[in-house]
């Protein structure tokens, strides 16, 4: 069965998962964030800068103040709050904006970023207990030099992209003990970026490993695999999150097919 991405946005055209609440649909915007930025980077690679408007549109509700962004604006859910804003939200983000030339959006990320000394925002669980927040690893400098295309800083790649190298080894290791894990989104947009500006040799040694040294799954490739059924669409289809792998076929294709 296809899904219709027009089922999974709120009135203000944001992305969540489509659920029921009272008997009626209800889009849910606990991921809300992170659709924006990873639906952002598929239309980026299929359509190019065109797609920019769409984009523009959506991340401006998110930002409630200068450099600070919530999952979803909906003020009567705990995902209203910055202190619930996860690293794994921000990241598509961070690369959309580059991609699309939005360096004024990425200048006031990175200021409050380094304001944090590196942490990310979420600081609370969804339950109101404190905790450790999320921290950059040097992979994340590498999102906002290559997302400023700051050419004179490209030697750092080397550092960054070793912590790229890192994280598709660990990926393809717990593949190897859990084949149903599919929480890849954050590692692809990280090799997309890095195959579309200043790839190093260490980004290409990190694309490849996770094409070789994840498997095949019924003739799909691993990233397909792990974006259908995480999405839930073909042979995994259900209905609560929104067709994202869809979204993403031309840069599939392009990039891990």
């Amino acid at each position: 069965m296809q899904k219709n991405l027009a089922d999974y946005v709120d009135v203000n055209n944001l992305i969540g998962q489509r659920k029921m609440k009272d008997g009626k649909k209800w889009v849910e915007g606990g991921d809300s964030l992170q659709r924006c930025g990873f639906a952002a980077i598929g239309s980026y690679i299929e359509y190019g800068k065109s797609s920019a408007v769409l984009f523009n549109e959506r991340i401006k509700h998110y930002e409630i103040k200068s450099g600070i962004f919530v999952r979803h604006p909906d003020k009567n859910e705990w995902y209203s709050k910055e202190s619930s804003t996860s690293r794994d939200q921000y990241t598509p983000n961070i690369i959309a904006c580059g991609l699309f030339g939005r360096h004024d959006i990425l200048w006031r990320i990175l200021i409050e970023h380094i304001k944090r000394f590196g942490f990310y925002t979420n600081w609370k669980e969804s339950n109101g207990q404190t905790k450790i927040a999320d921290f950059a690893s040097p992979e994340h400098c590498g999102f906002y030099i290559r997302g400023f295309n700051a050419l004179p800083l490209w030697p750092i790649l080397f550092i960054s992209d070793i912590f790229s190298v890192i994280g598709s080894c660990y990926k393809a290791f717990i593949y190897s003990r859990e084949p149903k894990n599919v929480d890849d989104l954050n590692r692809l947009v990280s090799l997309v970026q890095s195959e579309l500006i200043m790839p190093t040799p260490l980004s290409k040694l990190s694309l490849w490993i996770y094409k070789k040294g994840r498997s095949h799954y019924k003739g799909m490739s691993r990233a397909r695999y792990a974006l259908t059924r995480y999405f839930g669409e073909g042979p995994f289809y259900e209905t609560e999150s929104p067709p994202l792998a869809t979204a993403w076929d031309a840069a599939l294709k392009k990039y891990f097919d």
